[in-house]
């Protein structure tokens, strides 16, 4: 991947991120199953809750190997004061 495409898929990914923690957000204000008044109701709603969480914490995981293995091939940046774009145009492998 050359620098460019990395930045592109790291940015993808944070916005990603930022999308589903967007829709999962509700879900987060939502009662407990317990306080729900229909059990099958109630448990529609666990498994929408369950599935947004789910992607959420997915997507982060996805970011964070992203910019584990942008750290791993380019350790030289934790030194530097470059912004991410910029140590990815100075130090990336060519």
């Amino acid at each position: 991947m050359t620098a460019p495409e990395v930045q592109q898929a790291v940015q993808w990914h944070r916005d990603e991120k930022t999308r589903l923690t967007r829709i999962a957000a509700p879900w987060e204000e939502m009662p407990r199953i317990s306080s729900s008044p229909s059990l099958t109701s109630a448990r529609a709603e666990w498994w929408e809750r369950l599935a947004a969480m789910s992607a959420v914490s997915e997507a982060v995981h996805k970011l964070d190997r992203i910019m584990t293995l942008v750290y791993a091939a380019i350790p030289q940046w934790r030194r530097s004061k470059l912004t991410f774009g910029q140590a990815l145009r100075h130090y990336w492998p060519r």
